[in-house]
Formats: C-alpha cells, sequence, structure tokens
C-alpha cells in the first residue's frame, strides 16, 4: 500500500470511527430529551438509568453480554448489543419459561437438551424488548446461572435493581442503548 493509499484508509476509517459516536451521542442526546420514563444503557460504561426528561432516577451497574458468533461461516450469525432505540414488550418474573438458544448451551460446553424451555431461565425478574433483547437478573439455576456469564447481546442487572423500576416498564417503554 502506498502512503498515499495508507492516509486514505486512514482517513476512512477515522469519518465511519466519527460516524459511530455522533451515531451514539445523538442516541443518548435522545434518550436525555425524551419527556416520558425511559431506560438509557450506556454500553461501553456498563450501566442503565431509569430517567424522564434528562433527570436521572436511578443509575444502576449492568454487564453487557459480549458478541458471539453463532455461524461462523461467511455470511454467518452475530449476536451483539443492540444499539439505538428500542420499547419494553413485557416484563415477566421467575415462573416465566424462556427457550434457552441452542448455542448457550454448546458454548457453554453443555449438552442441548430436547425441551429448551427454561423455567426462571432468566431470573426473578426479567424485561424483554421489541426485538427479543433481555435485560434479566441471575437466575438461580440454569444455563445462565454462571455468575461469570453474561448472555451475548443481552444485559444482566441486579434482581433488586429491575424491583425497584418495575413499576415505570410497562409495554411501550423506550430504553436507549448507547
Amino acid at each position: 500500500m502506498t502512503a498515499m493509499e495508507t492516509h486514505q484508509a486512514d482517513a476512512l476509517t477515522a469519518e465511519e470511527v466519527g460516524r459511530t459516536e455522533l451515531a451514539l451521542a445523538l442516541v443518548r442526546g435522545q434518550s436525555i430529551k425524551d419527556r416520558g420514563v425511559n431506560l438509557s444503557i450506556a454500553l461501553g460504561e456498563e450501566t442503565m438509568d431509569l430517567q424522564q426528561e434528562g433527570a436521572q432516577l436511578r443509575e444502576m451497574r449492568v454487564r453487557i453480554g459480549p458478541e458471539h458468533v453463532v455461524e461462523p461461516s461467511p455470511g454467518g450469525r452475530r449476536v451483539t448489543s443492540p444499539l439505538g432505540r428500542r420499547q419494553v414488550a413485557r416484563v415477566v418474573d421467575g415462573s416465566f419459561a424462556w427457550p434457552v438458544p441452542d448455542w448457550v448451551y454448546t458454548e457453554q460446553g453443555l449438552p442441548v437438551p430436547a425441551d429448551r424451555m427454561v423455567p426462571g431461565a432468566l431470573g426473578e425478574i426479567a424485561v424483554i424488548l421489541d426485538d427479543g433483547t433481555c435485560l434479566y437478573s441471575l437466575p438461580a439455576s440454569g444455563p445462565l446461572a454462571d455468575a461469570r456469564y453474561v448472555l451475548p447481546g443481552g444485559v444482566r442487572a441486579e434482581a433488586e435493581d429491575l424491583r425497584a423500576i418495575r413499576v415505570n416498564l410497562e409495554p411501550g417503554v423506550p430504553v436507549y442503548f448507547h
């Protein structure tokens, strides 16, 4: 690669990074301006805020699930943390049976059971977003019960924090990832 080609490649990379940072800043700004109650999740800082009109009502530490390659072939599927705006679809309790993806078992070296519907798999309280992303608490048993493991593409919060904000989490409440 010539010096000129290297310079052009560096400029394009910097421009792309700048676009991503700008997009994330816009999402964060949108969460602050939102008039209603919303959740704002800062992926890099691993925090989740319950806020309204920019006022922070509660700040919570969370764990963000890593990126995971489900199908490694070219064009394969990746599970990543979402970016942008989502919304609460439902809030569930420990009796909710969640269909644990087979790749969660495989990734942890566990056999994939015939019935992957696991009651309490998302802990005592969980929030399921409109795109299927899960904000969940550490379960007592099941494949997500390992405190060192965080569901790829998911957000794990303390059950105490999720219980405290439960009254504010109705279907349609915006959740901003930035």
